[in-house]
């Protein structure tokens, strides 16, 4: 899939929501991290509870799946991959959708 200009749907989410879609996201990896004996980790920081965001999720999904896949491509047995969320807040309001 490749990202069109103009064409984007954004929408407000939950980061906990962005936790989820990343697990989703990892699924597919989930033999070649086993077997690679490959550990994930997740990190987040307090900021993102309760927080929102607004992304595309299309957009998104692919711009995770590429940076995962590249991860466990290159890794090493044994090696880490450590996924960070952090948000911080650059408005003090947010537009309604």
């Amino acid at each position: 899939m490749k990202v069109q200009k103009n064409n984007l749907r954004l929408r407000l989410v939950n980061c906990s929501d962005i936790l989820s879609r990343i697990q989703e996201v990892l699924y597919p990896f989930e033999l070649q991290l086993f077997s690679n004996h490959i550990n994930v980790y997740f990190l987040q920081n307090n900021n993102s509870v309760g927080m929102k965001v607004i992304t595309d999720w299309k957009v998104y999904e692919l711009i995770l799946f590429n940076i995962l896949q590249n991860a466990v491509k290159y890794n090493k047995i044994e090696g880490d991959i450590i996924i960070a969320i952090n948000i911080f807040p650059l408005l003090s309001q947010i537009p309604d959708f």
